[in-house]
């Protein structure tokens, strides 16, 4: 495996932590924050000359440094919500009340909806061929399945 195939890789699997986390409604900044927390019991350890006690504070410092930046990146897609593909390739997202498609390998977006309805809580088929979600389309809050576009 190359190292562009292993950062494409690592790439999918960091938006779907980012998702995962983002639900928790804190900020990037606000998990940097939280990753001090560990940071200074890891010099306190330190201090007292607890060397694994450090160790282990240092690793989850760095495990919630790389969830900060996991939602970071899927922050900047400026999704309301979202949900990743079963093979981890596209993520669908709602901005402005309105589906998009978006192509992780090269950034590439398209709009799914432009109905001016709202749409809320997509997820991706088991075999990422539709998106369900709901829309208020019809008047009321009703769930729509949507064939993807095949892609060429």
């Amino acid at each position: 495996m190359t190292l562009y195939e292993r950062r494409e890789r690592f790439h999918g699997f960091s938006v779907k932590i980012g998702i995962a986390f983002a639900k928790l409604r804190l900020s990037p900044n606000q998990w940097t924050v939280l990753a001090l927390v560990p940071v200074l019991a890891a010099f306190y350890m330190l201090a007292r000359e607890q060397f694994l006690w450090a160790a282990l504070f240092f690793i989850v410092a760095g495990f919630i440094d790389m969830i900060d930046g996991a939602v970071a990146r899927v922050s900047s897609l400026g999704a309301e919500n979202a949900d990743v593909s079963p093979d981890g390739q596209l993520v669908v997202i709602v901005r402005h009340g309105e589906l998009w498609l978006h192509r992780l390998k090269d950034g590439y977006e398209r709009p799914l909806t432009r109905d001016g309805a709202e749409a809320l809580s997509p997820r991706f088929s088991p075999d990422g061929r539709q998106v369900i979600y709901a829309s208020t389309r019809s008047g009321n809050y009703d769930l729509w399945l949507l064939d993807l576009p095949v892609e060429e």
